[in-house]
Parts: C-alpha cells; sequence; structure tokens
C-alpha cells in the first residue's frame, strides 16, 4: 500500500513536473539553435576579416620593395603604414590603389615629409586650403598633413570628388593644377602611364 501511495505520488510530482522539464527541454535546444546560428555568424564575420586582412598583407607585399626601391629613405614602418593606409583608403572611396600608388610617386616619391614651392604638403601633396575643405567634408577635425594616414585619407577622398565630376585624365590634372588644369594634363599623362608598372 505504501508502494503504491509512494508511487502515486512520485507520478503527479512527475506529472506536474513535466511541463517545466519539457520548457527547459526546448529552452535549451532553442538556445544550441541560436548559439550555433550565432557561431556560423562569427565564424562568418572572422572569415571576411581575415580575408581582407590577407589580401591587405599580400598587397603590402607586392609593393613594399617596389616603393623601397623609388625612395630608399624611407623606413620600413613608414612604407607599411603608408601601403596600409592607402589600402585601406581605395577600399573606403572606392579607389584604384595602383592610381593612388602612381600619384604619390609623381606628387613626393614617397616622402612623407615632401613640401611643394606652393605650400602642398606630405605624400600626396594636399594643399592646406584643399585639406580643410576636404576634412570638413568628411567630418575629419583633427588632422596633420605630415601624418601619413592623414595625408592619405585627405588625398584619397579629394581624388574621389574630382573623379566624381571629371574624367580620369581631367580629374589627376585638376588633382595638380587646380583649375588651371591644362597644366596638369601632362602630370596625369604621366600617372596614367607609371600606374602601368603597379599593376
Amino acid at each position: 500500500m505504501k508502494n503504491k501511495s509512494f508511487l502515486k505520488s512520485g507520478t503527479i510530482f512527475f506529472l506536474i513536473q513535466l511541463p517545466f522539464i519539457v520548457i527547459l527541454i526546448v529552452c535549451v535546444l532553442l538556445w544550441r539553435y541560436e548559439s550555433d546560428k550565432h557561431q556560423k555568424n562569427l565564424n562568418t564575420m572572422l572569415d571576411k576579416i581575415v580575408s581582407i586582412e590577407t589580401d591587405k598583407t599580400l598587397f603590402i607585399q607586392k609593393y613594399r620593395d617596389i616603393v623601397m626601391e623609388i625612395n630608399s629613405s624611407i623606413n620600413t614602418i613608414d612604407c607599411i603604414l603608408m601601403l596600409t593606409s592607402v589600402y585601406d583608403n581605395c577600399k573606403r572611396f572606392d579607389l584604384n590603389p595602383e592610381l593612388v600608388l602612381s600619384i604619390i610617386e609623381n606628387e613626393s616619391l614617397f616622402e612623407k615629409n615632401a613640401k611643394s614651392s606652393a605650400g602642398a604638403l606630405g605624400l600626396m601633396q594636399v594643399m592646406p586650403a584643399t585639406a580643410k575643405l576636404v576634412a570638413h567634408y568628411i567630418g575629419m577635425i583633427d588632422y596633420d598633413l605630415t601624418n601619413i594616414s592623414d595625408n592619405i585619407t585627405l588625398g584619397c577622398c579629394y581624388l574621389i570628388i574630382l573623379l566624381h565630376y571629371h574624367s580620369e585624365t581631367i580629374a589627376l590634372a585638376v588633382y595638380n593644377a587646380g583649375g588651371n588644369y591644362e597644366i596638369g594634363l601632362d602630370y596625369a599623362n604621366d600617372v596614367l602611364q607609371d600606374k602601368g608598372k603597379w599593376l
């Protein structure tokens, strides 16, 4: 009799607990499903990051020796910073990196402290007045035109603005000579010709 009473109370206890057990099992299964889904998303994101970083590393390896041959005084760290900035900004502004490298070669021979007689500064020889306008346009409050990253960001942004309004040749001529773009046509042709060696 005691056994039947014990079994009956155990069965009742089990039946009372059953919905909670089912809910717990469902929650665990949902959590596992969401966790697996989250893990797959995380893995996809990590794969993309690795792919981007691998592309960037290959880009740097491809051009580092060429840059250091053109400017033997550039140190390895500055060269890598410059190539990283070129890669990142070309991705950001949808620019051809070989075109940007050709501009830097023609403007400054990869000398980060270059200063023209007209007052243009840095690797991409950006005029301070142009830098101010472009920086305002992209919300860049604090910048230094002799800083590798700042100079390339401002130069690339200025270039993409010009390419939005002009053909590649005219955009390059304006980049070099401003409103007197006819003066910059030879420069534009040099940049486009030199671009071929970077491909």
